[in-house]
C-alpha cells in the first residue's frame, strides 16, 4: 500500500513537467484563423521597425530549432491583437517566444472600402541558434539581421528570477546597439520589480541589426525575470 501510494505521489509530481515538455499540438483545421480576405480588400503590409525575433534565452543551453507557423490577428490599428501556432517548430519555448515576439510587429492594416478592417496573417518564424545566441532568419539577403547581445546576461537581469511572474519588455535597439525607449507591455504586478526591469535592460549592450550591412534600429520584445 505505502509503495503504491508513493508511485502515485510520485506519478503526480512528475505530470506536469511531462505536459510542459511536449510540443504543443496545432490547431485542427476547424480551429485555424480564417486567412482569406474579404472581396475587395487590400492586405495588411509590414510598417514600423523592422520584424525580427531574438532567440530566446532559456533555449540557448538546449540549442533548439525549427520553423514555427504563426497566424496573427492584426487590428484595424495595425497592432497585432492576438496570434496561434499553425504549425508547432518542435519546441514549446520557441512557439512562445514566438507568439511574445509578434505582439510587437506593426502593420499598415487591411483597407476595404477605403476603411481598415481586421485581418488574420499568416508567418513563419525559422529559429536557429548561432554562436551568440540570436535568431538567425533565413530570409532574403536584404533582410534586416536581428542584433546580438555582446554579454550573457547583466547581474540585474537575475535578482527577481523565479520570483515573480516576470515582466515583458518592448525596447528598441539603436543604430549604436544601446537600448533606448524601454516600456511594459506586461507587468508582473509589483512596481519595484518593474522599475528594476526598466532599469535593468537600458544597460545591455548590443551589435546592432544590419541590413545590407548597414546598423538599423528595430524594437523588441522580452519577457525579463
Amino acid at each position: 500500500m505505502c509503495r503504491r501510494i508513493m508511485w502515485l505521489l510520485a506519478a503526480t509530481l512528475l505530470y506536469p513537467c511531462l505536459a510542459f515538455a511536449q510540443a504543443p499540438v496545432a490547431p485542427s483545421a476547424s480551429q485555424l484563423p480564417d486567412f482569406k480576405l474579404p472581396l475587395g480588400a487590400t492586405k495588411p503590409a509590414p510598417t514600423g521597425p523592422p520584424h525580427t525575433c531574438p532567440y530566446p534565452p532559456v533555449s540557448i543551453g538546449s540549442n533548439d530549432s525549427g520553423i514555427t507557423v504563426i497566424g496573427m490577428k492584426v487590428s484595424p490599428a495595425g497592432t497585432v491583437e492576438d496570434s496561434v501556432i499553425v504549425r508547432s517548430s518542435g519546441s514549446p519555448q520557441l512557439d512562445y517566444a514566438s507568439q511574445l515576439c509578434v505582439k510587437a510587429w506593426l502593420y499598415t492594416p487591411a483597407t476595404r472600402d477605403g476603411q481598415p478592417i481586421e485581418a488574420w496573417l499568416p508567418a513563419e518564424i525559422n529559429w536557429h541558434m548561432n554562436h551568440r545566441g540570436a535568431a538567425k532568419l533565413a530570409l532574403p539577403a536584404d533582410i534586416v539581421r536581428p542584433p546580438r547581445r555582446k554579454f550573457r546576461a547583466n547581474k540585474c537581469e537575475w535578482w527577481h528570477y523565479h520570483k515573480t511572474s516576470g515582466v515583458l519588455l518592448a525596447f528598441y535597439v539603436e543604430q549604436d546597439g544601446t537600448v533606448a525607449n524601454p516600456g511594459i507591455l506586461k507587468s508582473s504586478g509589483d512596481p519595484a520589480v518593474d522599475k528594476d526591469a526598466l532599469d535593468c535592460v537600458i544597460l545591455r549592450a548590443y551589435e546592432p541589426a544590419t541590413q545590407n550591412g548597414k546598423p538599423v534600429e528595430v524594437r523588441l520584445t522580452e519577457r525579463m525575470f
